[in-house]
């Protein structure tokens, strides 16, 4: 993902494409860990993903877009784990697909 460059400035790690964009913003503790807002991006510099970081694990709702710029889903997850209801849309933006998770399984 990146060139092997990272910077960390006021509690927020950040690295980046060979390019020079932007990959990842990423909140973290005062050990390095990534805990608060994590930010993802495309090579084109555009928002692939965001969500909150608990001690280094996904945790809360994330959202996710696609490379042309649409949304694309959208979950919870605690500890890690996926959990509880996700939803994931189609090019157009109507829903396409709802799963429920609990401990990362899918209920079905």
């Amino acid at each position: 993902m990146n060139g092997g460059n990272a910077v960390t400035e006021n509690g927020v790690k950040k690295t980046f494409y060979k390019n020079g964009t932007l990959a990842t913003e990423v909140e973290v503790n005062k050990d390095g860990v990534a805990h608060g807002i994590s930010k993802v991006s495309l090579k084109n510099g555009q928002l692939k993903a965001i969500g909150k970081m608990v001690d280094g694990k996904m945790d809360g709702k994330w959202e996710w877009w696609r490379e042309s710029g649409e949304f694309w889903q959208e979950g919870h997850f605690k500890n890690g784990s996926r959990e509880g209801t996700w939803t994931r849309y189609g090019r157009d933006g109507n829903v396409e697909k709802i799963k429920k998770f609990k401990d990362n399984v899918e209920i079905k």
